[in-house]
């Protein structure tokens, strides 16, 4: 205070950083929220589902970043740093990476499934500050035109090296659960990496769980309208699905990928899930250190109605697919949409 005690002088230079602070700090948590939606809120309106399922889906792609050197589609975070603790140095969280792709522009036009599942991957990896790739060149990664499904091994062997964890989503897997980190996700007790009803596998399955480099959903059963279909060997040598996995930036795997890779050129079912069996089920030390996590705490394969594929909890995405009827195109757009209303 000052001498007489009346008031506290607080000079043009303090009163310049202040202010400047206050804006700065405004500035970083406004522009956290898209700019569309931070008009609406200022209007006190909410976001309708139809702008976000649709029109917004596409709208988001372009907010992307286009790599110079791949052309792959890129969202990068701007932190992945926790708050300070209290006490100790401050901790890294893992950087993890999200990774989607497609081969024809229209699989992902306003409106499409594919947009769909797009817009929800973008949310959860928005939600929880993770680096969201676009691949939107499947089918031409490598020096000769492959099958697009084998170039997820590609497309993850090219941007693995970016981050610690990545996960790799076809268009098809809806998130239910966005509020579900990644490290909630990626078990490594036996208990729940351990379970696709094929005994043998089982008992190899995570048995090494301190050093887990491999998770993917379970493709054990196929839920179609009151109807459970089990996969069973031989046409399923291990009940593990490639629509939905994750890896450690770790030497094996790469030596997985490579793997896997080497065994491409077959365009036909089970093509690169296929692979992916034949590699972990030849390698006891691979398999020993890999997650297959179970529906009811990853992904929930269903062609359901609705009502009855979102009935159930636990899951952190719906995976429709599994069916190929006459009407399998109408149950996905039906389940699209109903999760995107929901999330």
């Amino acid at each position: 205070k000052d001498p007489g005690g009346t008031h506290c002088p607080f000079n043009a230079m303090a009163r310049f950083s202040y202010a400047f602070l206050s804006y700065y700090l405004f500035a970083q948590v406004t522009a956290q929220c898209p700019a569309d939606q931070r008009a609406l809120a200022a209007q006190g309106a909410a976001v309708p589902a139809s702008e976000r399922c649709d029109s917004h889906a596409v709208k988001g792609t372009a907010l992307l970043q286009v790599g110079r050197r791949s052309g792959t589609l890129s969202h990068t975070p701007t932190t992945l740093q926790d708050e300070d603790q209290d006490s100790g140095p401050p901790h890294r969280r893992p950087r993890v990476g999200v990774l989607l792709g497609y081969d024809r522009p229209d699989g992902v036009r306003p409106g499409s499934f594919g947009a769909i599942g797009l817009q929800l991957a973008r949310h959860w990896a928005g939600l929880h500050n993770y680096t969201l790739f676009v691949e939107p060149h499947l089918g031409k990664l490598g020096s000769a035109p492959e099958a697009p499904v084998w170039d997820k091994i590609a497309a993850m062997r090219r941007h693995l090296p970016e981050v610690d964890v990545l996960f790799w989503l076809d268009l098809d897997v809806l998130i239910v659960d966005p509020s579900r980190t990644a490290e909630e996700l990626l078990k490594r007790e036996r208990g729940s990496c351990a379970r696709t009803g094929q005994a043998e596998d089982d008992a190899v399955l995570a048995s090494q769980g301190e050093d887990i480099f491999l998770w993917a959903a379970t493709s054990e059963f196929v839920h179609i309208d009151g109807t459970v279909w089990k996969h069973a060997e031989p046409s399923y040598r291990l009940n593990l699905c490639a629509g939905a996995f994750a890896l450690k930036n770790d030497p094996r795997s790469f030596r997985f990928l490579d793997a896997v890779w080497g065994q491409r050129h077959n365009p036909n079912w089970p093509a690169e899930q296929g692979a992916v069996w034949n590699v972990l089920l030849s390698d006891p030390d691979l398999l020993s250190r890999t997650c297959v996590l179970p529906e009811d705490q990853f992904v929930y394969e269903s062609l359901e109605k609705p009502q009855a594929a979102l009935a159930r909890s636990g899951p952190f995405a719906i995976h429709a697919t599994g069916y190929k009827g006459r009407d399998a195109v109408d149950k996905r757009n039906a389940i699209g949409r109903a999760v995107c209303d929901r999330v």
